[in-house]
């Protein structure tokens, strides 16, 4: 099990500060996901989108794709990013105007990192008319399964791809929250 996960769930409250993603936080940002990528492809893949939001690329554009870092004393601790969802995703929602989350991982679990990422990206979301929030975590990534139970999410189902693999999709009405 990665570290933290294994024990019982307490969650700090991070005071830190949450912010859009700039060009300044790609070198923190490579460190974070390469704690969980060990492919480099995989590696590349993510980095690249937060690029292309960082450039406003017109697929960043297109997807509405957007990225926020959390901030303490001036280090990167965590990277979230959201989209307008693939198809695949938009099966598994009930409302007009969801909303995927995309990306979201932290340099220390257990800190309130992830909880206060969660939060600002609802925000922004609610901010922008959306009115679900939808998210697909691959069986790879089981450990951190319990966690979006906790942040409200409902499990909607197993989305299985033609490659075979699977993993749980969530979603969570934002309209009264």
């Amino acid at each position: 099990m990665e570290a933290g996960f294994d024990s019982p769930w307490r969650c700090m409250d991070f005071q830190g500060l949450i912010r859009p993603v700039s060009k300044k936080d790609i070198s923190d940002i490579k460190d974070i996901y390469a704690q969980f990528y060990t492919n480099p492809e995989d590696l590349t893949h993510f980095l690249d989108r937060v690029e292309e939001v960082i450039n406003h690329s017109s697929d960043a554009i297109k997807w509405d794709f957007h990225y926020f870092v959390a901030e303490d004393e001036g280090e990167v601790v965590g990277v979230i990013g959201y989209r307008i969802p693939p198809q695949k995703l938009i099966d598994f929602t009930k409302t007009p105007k969801p909303l995927e989350l995309y990306s979201l991982f932290v340099r220390n679990p257990k800190l309130g990192v992830g909880r206060k990422l969660i939060e600002k990206i609802l925000e922004e979301a609610k901010k922008s008319n959306y009115t679900e929030m939808v998210l697909y975590s691959s069986d790879k990534w089981k450990v951190s399964w319990p966690f979006y139970d906790r942040m409200g999410f409902e499990r909607a189902g197993i989305l299985t791809h033609t490659s075979g693999s699977s993993g749980q999709v969530w979603r969570k009405d934002i309209t009264n929250s």
